[in-house]
């Protein structure tokens, strides 16, 4: 893995940012083409060609909000790596400054469970089922 992201940061090192948003594009394609085939066909239906498509877009605005590529973090980095003078010890700062946020804020805001495309996608394939509700009258035992 480390020789793809070094190919990547000597032959794309100006561009890096865009680099990496097709590296997560492509590793999360499958398993949400997957997932959206997987319903259709539980659906018993034959519009793959729309989940692929709605599907894919879908990944698309995900990973564009996760990596956001040409964000300012990765200029420097980006410059250096185009050979610029730049700090390396500032641009490393602003890389792992753009990681931390990747993993702990703007991944959790879009791979929540209510943000979760597949979730969605089922809720919009299937008919909606009203919510079963006990009755006012009767009581909900609780064990203490």
């Amino acid at each position: 893995m480390d020789r793809i992201w070094q190919w990547a940061w000597d032959r794309y090192g100006a561009r890096y940012s865009w680099a990496i948003w097709v590296g997560v594009f492509a590793s999360t394609l499958p398993p949400y083409l997957l997932w959206s085939f997987l319903v259709v066909a539980f659906e018993k239906s034959s519009h793959y060609v729309e989940a692929a498509v709605v599907t894919g877009g879908a990944v698309v605005v995900m990973s564009l909000v996760v990596v956001l590529p040409g964000s300012r973090r990765f200029r420097l980095a980006q410059r250096w790596a185009a050979g610029d003078e730049v700090d390396r010890a500032e641009a490393l700062q602003d890389m792992y400054i753009w990681s931390r946020a990747v993993g702990v804020s703007r991944h959790r805001i879009v791979e929540s469970d209510d943000a979760h495309p597949t979730p969605l996608r089922r809720r919009a394939i299937t008919p909606a089922t009203p919510l079963v509700r006990p009755h006012r009258r009767q009581r909900l035992h609780t064990y203490v």
